[in-house]
């Protein structure tokens, strides 16, 4: 976990619904990336575009074990820069979006 260590120094400002969102969002995105969680961003395609890419080693249940663990962890990542006031209307994410 080396990219967690380089981004020690590095805070993320926490959006609290009065600061310019898209600046916020262009932040997040690069900050998941240094996380190398962006491809959740991309959703189910990415999700079976990585399915074809891994090798007959690895198993499709390999596959989605390792893309809901990052999943899980972009959310948590994206929800932890929320200010408490806008959180509630982060936290309710279809049940099919956060497990796929």
């Amino acid at each position: 976990m080396e990219k967690y260590g380089e981004l020690k120094s590095y805070r993320m400002e926490r959006f609290d619904g009065s600061s310019d969102f898209s600046l916020w969002q262009m932040n997040m995105k690069d900050y998941l990336v240094v996380l190398d969680l962006d491809d959740a961003l991309k959703g189910p395609a990415m999700k079976q575009q990585k399915k074809k890419d891994s090798d007959e080693m690895e198993s499709s249940e390999d596959v989605n074990d390792a893309w809901r663990k990052m999943d899980k962890k972009c959310l948590s990542e994206i929800r932890l820069n929320l200010a408490r006031k806008v959180q509630g209307h982060a936290a309710v994410v279809p049940p099919k979006l956060a497990a796929d």
